[in-house]
């Protein structure tokens, strides 16, 4: 039974406002109509390793943190958001730009276009330039993890706040 983080039922939104405000009715029904097995497919091949409890088949719970991911897989996932849908090997300094040319695709060019546009709406944090700077929150499901992912296709920064025993 979801609820959004206010416990407020808006009634129709745009997805613009929904993924903006991060409500997770909308969310729910959206993955209930692509399919929670095609998002983790999408994930993986973005370059993420979701974990579900074992023997677990993915369920609506994971469009709302019910998965287990790592920071360094959220950084993949937006990365490749930011660049037109396709995935590319994290790195770490600006050396090895050239890998880029073998990403694969896991999402729709203007897909990706939208959800960016979107997340460039976003407010950004207190004290932040916006400069052409999409950013998401989160948290985990039962809100024990907290993080914060932000791009403007060429650097994806993640921040994560949590209990790193789980």
């Amino acid at each position: 039974a979801p609820q959004n983080f206010d416990n407020q039922l808006r009634g129709q939104v745009s997805v613009r406002e929904a993924l903006q405000a991060s409500l997770n009715i909308p969310a729910v029904t959206l993955l209930d109509a692509v399919g929670p097995t095609v998002l983790m497919a999408r994930m993986k091949r973005a370059g993420a390793m979701p974990v579900l409890p074992k023997g677990a088949a993915p369920k609506l719970a994971i469009g709302l943190g019910g998965v287990g991911v790592t920071l360094q897989d959220l950084m993949a996932i937006f990365s490749t958001i930011a660049r037109g849908g396709r995935a590319v090997p994290l790195v770490y300094s600006s050396e090895n730009v050239a890998e880029f040319k073998r990403a694969l695709p896991v999402l729709n060019p203007v897909s990706s276009w939208y959800v960016r546009d979107i997340l460039a709406g976003v407010q950004p944090p207190p004290g932040a330039l916006r400069k052409g700077v999409a950013y998401k929150t989160g948290t985990s499901y039962g809100h024990r993890d907290v993080w914060a992912i932000g791009f403007d296709g060429r650097h994806t920064v993640g921040v994560w706040i949590g209990h790193a025993d789980g």
